[in-house]
């Protein structure tokens, strides 16, 4: 701890990245991108009624899915902020890191290699590169139960 820093609890903020072309309507505490926007040029209504119910749902779904994990959290006494967005998920994790002022970034990977690591590319790869913000990753698939950490190691290689 830093000295004359005193503790507080973390203030944890769950983002949840969704990137889909095919969706948009302005909701309130859902920030928008153009990649969330309907297409002004679409004329056909049924279209764009089907793009809006399926926007909502998975607006929804998104926001089910973060209030699950909030949980978590609050039963451990600590305020949650959720955030959905819509865009490409390592842009947006850059910019909530930076809009939030955030100390760390935690990011699980799901460890992709070889043809699929460079067909899919890698999010957490380009938000380590693209931000000051220290980030902590871990493996996608984790134990039912994580212990808790008893040595960290911190390799330093003087550069």
């Amino acid at each position: 701890m830093t000295p004359g820093c005193a503790a507080r609890p973390a203030r944890p903020v769950l983002l949840h990245p969704s990137h889909d072309q095919h969706v948009g309507e302005d909701r309130g505490g859902v920030e928008e991108s153009d990649d969330c926007r309907l297409p002004d040029d679409l004329t056909h209504r049924r279209r764009q009624e089907r793009q809006r119910r399926s926007l909502e749902m998975l607006l929804q779904g998104a926001e089910a899915y973060l209030e699950a994990h909030a949980a978590f959290f609050r039963g451990a006494g600590l305020e949650v902020v959720l955030d959905v967005r819509c865009g490409p998920a390592a842009d947006l994790i850059v910019e909530a890191a930076k809009g939030t002022r955030a100390t760390l970034i935690a990011m699980a990977t799901h460890g992709y290699s070889g043809l699929k690591r460079w067909t899919l590319g890698s999010v957490t790869d380009k938000v380590v590169h693209a931000t000051s913000t220290p980030v902590l990753i871990v493996r996608g698939a984790a134990p039912d139960r994580v212990p808790a950490p008893k040595r960290i190691m911190v390799p330093l290689d003087g550069s």
